[in-house]
């Protein structure tokens, strides 16, 4: 088996090269988005990737581990700043709430922009179905409307 030709190895090359861009955009989006889970399902939809390309090149689950273990280590670091008592401050509460209320809040917009996605698919179903059903109505079978590309009686 021998080498690509020239265009096809330029044209896979520039393509493996944008994925790798996608994905060093997405980690870095990840690493400065801490509301965000540190995942490979997180990461691949990021970079508009599957999860099987990042595990394929595996530096990109290596960096979601290292991230994984610096947020794990900040959270411990965080609870070890508890006071005397065993109870965090204010402040900290505040924050970790905060964190919450954003990840809950990424998640209601993705839902939002879901459902707004699979309504407007819903219209054009229901659409096509009243136009069918009114084609068929006309004379009890389909109708093609004149003009139309399917309408094969028209001449040119």
């Amino acid at each position: 088996m021998g080498q690509l030709p020239e265009p096809l190895r330029k044209k896979k090359t520039e393509q493996f090269d944008r994925v790798t861009q996608s994905i060093e955009s997405a980690l870095s989006t990840l690493q400065g988005s801490p509301d965000r889970k540190a995942t490979a399902a997180v990461l691949a939809d990021l970079a508009g990737v599957s999860r099987r390309t990042l595990y394929n090149r595996k530096w990109p689950i290596q960096h979601l581990k290292i991230m994984k273990e610096d947020r794990n280590s900040e959270l411990e670091a965080s609870t070890s700043s508890e006071n005397e008592s065993g109870t965090k401050s204010c402040e900290e509460v505040v924050e970790t709430l905060q964190q919450q209320n954003a990840v809950l809040f990424h998640k209601l917009e993705d839902q939002r922009r879901k459902n707004a996605e699979f309504q407007r698919k819903n219209d054009k179903l229901m659409e096509i179905i009243k136009r069918t059903r009114n084609n068929i109505s006309l004379n009890g079978h389909y109708h093609v409307p004149s003009g139309s590309s399917l309408d094969k009686t028209r001449s040119e």
